[in-house]
């Protein structure tokens, strides 16, 4: 049996299985059976042949599941409200919408750091080659005119140099580091992202979205509020936005209501702060969560428009400013010496 928790993708995938079983009329036994056969991840199927054969044992779907770490606690919990309630179909295909959404805006992530990588990748190479074979070349020429440099054409020389090699280095972490926030799949990441100028906007528009619309499908099930609220730390990878949920459950402890803690620590802020305001007071939560999911998504796309449109000119300007300083280093002092033959 599996130790990691499925990711977005195959939660998705089995959510979507279990909830056409159940709404086919099949028993979850006989519906396992099914997703079995059409399984093709490996490391999925022996967890799925497990857990079929603990839901034979007691015959309840939450009981089976509740010990199984491949399974994130959210995802528990709303099984456990769709089995007790009579309706696990409807939960499984709202829980499937969830993964499918969160695994969308994971991917709108990643796909904002291709472009940047590639141009990263450019300037490495140009670079590199700078080093490797454009300065050598210079160099050779020097020596085959039996040229002697003056003292400032010498420091210029020098600089030119040290300047590349310095550019390498920088470029080289810049790399590494844009390397580390597209590969990364682990919670740890989220500090980063968080304080990182270029995508902190972009991660935390992510991050409501996906909080919302959790919150959104706890709502709709009938939960309480206030008990939804304790179940969106582990939903939630921001560091800031985790700590002012675990602020509003203690104003909550402390008597304070659910909205009121919220406009407190401002967990929502301005259009959508009153949005959700009116929607819990004219009793249309639901709609209003979704509502504002759907609207922080659009700012999703709205962030990565930015960032690409901040990140594209400012690569190219520095690609520009390097190679430019790089070339002229070399260049002046040559063509004083050629200007003096």
């Amino acid at each position: 049996m599996s130790s990691n928790i499925w990711n977005d993708e195959e939660m998705y995938e089995f959510c979507t299985s279990m909830a056409m079983v159940l709404e086919g009329g099949l028993s979850l036994e006989d519906g396992m059976d099914v997703i079995l056969e059409s399984c093709e991840r490996e490391h999925v199927k022996q967890d799925l042949l497990s857990l079929r054969e603990d839901i034979k044992e007691n015959g309840s779907f939450y009981v089976s599941v509740k010990d199984k770490p491949y399974i994130d606690d959210y995802a528990k919990k709303m099984m456990q409200i769709g089995e007790v309630s009579g309706h696990l179909d409807s939960v499984m295909n709202e829980l499937a919408v969830y993964y499918e959404r969160n695994d969308n805006l994971k991917h709108s992530l990643k796909d904002a750091l291709v472009y940047p990588m590639i141009l990263l990748v450019m300037m490495w190479c140009i670079v590199l080659l700078i080093i490797w074979k454009v300065l050598p070349i210079f160099d050779k020429v020097l020596h085959n005119m039996g040229a002697i440099l003056s003292g400032s054409s010498k420091t210029m020389m020098s600089f030119g140099n040290t300047f590349a090699m310095i550019s390498f280095v920088i470029l080289s972490i810049l790399l590494v580091f844009a390397g580390y926030l597209y590969f990364t799949r682990h919670k740890g990441q989220g500090g980063l992202l968080s304080r990182f100028f270029l995508t902190k906007k972009l991660f935390y528009n992510i991050t409501m979205a996906k909080m919302t619309y959790a919150l959104s499908l706890f709502v709709s099930s009938g939960y309480d509020s206030e008990e939804a609220l304790a179940y969106l730390p582990g939903v939630v990878e921001h560091p800031l936005l985790q700590t002012k949920i675990h602020q509003c459950l203690k104003d909550i402890d402390e008597g304070e209501g659910f909205i009121e803690a919220m406009q407190k620590e401002k967990l929502y802020e301005g259009v959508y702060a009153n949005m959700i305001f009116t929607g819990f007071h004219s009793g249309k939560s639901e709609e209003v969560l979704k509502k504002v999911s759907a609207l922080y998504e659009r700012d999703v796309d709205n962030s990565i428009s930015t960032f690409l449109n901040t990140i594209e000119p400012g690569i190219v300007i520095l690609l520009s400013i390097i190679v430019g300083v790089i070339l002229l280093s070399v260049m002046l002092p040559l063509m004083s010496i050629m200007a003096s033959v």
